[in-house]
């Protein structure tokens, strides 16, 4: 894939490639599996996982901000995914979505 200067992008919607900075078609993927997340669970990819130490999401406060990013940066190079709801999101969307995130 081709490199890029830097990553670019917005956590939770980076794929890991974009991460450790290159980029190809799976990046493209992976960002629109996100981007269903979102749109299904009314909520930013990994936003409920990365939390603090008594359960407040780090994405809700400013102060937790770089350390919510560098979390969720750590956790997709990991190959770690966002929990699909199945009370939020059909069947067949929650296979889309593990689809393309396993592209």
């Amino acid at each position: 894939g081709a490199k890029v200067d830097g990553v670019k992008g917005s956590p939770g919607y980076l794929a890991p490639e974009m991460v450790k900075g290159g980029y190809d078609h799976r990046t493209d993927i992976w960002s629109y599996a996100s981007l269903l997340y979102e749109l299904t669970h009314a909520a930013y990819p990994f936003s409920k996982e990365m939390v603090d130490a008594d359960g407040v999401p780090l994405i809700s406060k400013p102060q937790m901000a770089e350390a919510w990013i560098q979390a969720v940066k750590e956790a997709t190079v990991q190959g770690v995914t966002p929990v699909l709801d199945p009370r939020k999101c059909p069947p067949k969307m929650m296979q889309l979505i593990t689809d393309c995130w396993a592209v």
